[in-house]
């Protein structure tokens, strides 16, 4: 189950006998870290706990119900969460099952950037860092590196995410919600002997200690003449 994405319950009931069952109710309880969707038709939720009430069976045939789940989206990465469910009527009883699953992180993180597109020799290249975790989990340990050229380019101005760190510019952000941005603003200067059409390129990448489901968006790119 996805950390702070949608999961469905599916919960069937059989009756194996040769007579209809009458009046039966489906009871099924969420977990605490489960947040539930909306009440599935001829059921209500209250709570944990999803009830569908005076159903009625066929002999050989059977009820289904599929519950909609959220797993908060601070539930830590490995966590079991339990589910169970109980049908009983008048006649028959009670049975019961219980299933247990496991959470799992899944983010992605992207990053955009964008820079000066011209500069004159000793001119400043202003450089803007967009980082966006799109979930549906946290991504935690965000960091933004960008590695500078030290024969074209010196570091002028950098944000107070980015502390001095040598040529290499390294942004440690933390922890980016599901849909939170982040944006880095920092300041280059061109070497002052620099040749006119001299192309100074400049990437930035992102990393996260989260698992990711696509990583071709962790790179930008951007070049200055």
């Amino acid at each position: 189950m996805i950390i702070g994405d949608q999961a469905y319950y599916t919960v069937v009931v059989r009756n194996t006998g040769d007579t209809a069952a009458q009046d039966v109710t489906v009871t099924d309880t969420l977990d605490p870290e489960l947040e539930p969707g909306a009440a599935p038709d001829g059921c209500t939720v209250s709570g944990q706990t999803v009830t569908c009430e005076g159903i009625t069976i066929p002999a050989g045939g059977s009820y289904t119900v599929r519950i909609p789940v959220t797993v908060d989206s601070d539930v830590s990465d490995g966590t079991n969460v339990r589910n169970r469910a109980e049908a009983s009527s008048p006649s028959t009883g009670t049975v019961s099952t219980e299933a247990i699953n496991q959470t799992r992180t899944l983010t992605d993180v992207e990053i955009d950037k964008s820079g000066t597109a011209e500069v004159q020799p000793d001119g400043s290249i202003v450089y803007t860092v967009v980082v966006t975790n799109h979930g549906p989990s946290d991504a935690v340990d965000v960091t933004v590196q960008d590695e500078t050229n030290g024969n074209l380019t010196s570091i002028a101005q950098l944000p107070p995410e980015c502390p001095a760190s040598g040529l290499t510019i390294t942004c440690p952000l933390g922890t980016l919600k599901p849909g939170e941005s982040e944006t880095l603003t920092f300041v280059l200067t061109a070497g002052s002997d620099l040749p006119a059409g001299t192309v100074i390129p400049n990437c930035a990448k992102v990393y996260t200690g989260s698992r990711e489901d696509d990583t071709d968006n962790n790179e930008s790119c951007t070049d200055t003449t």
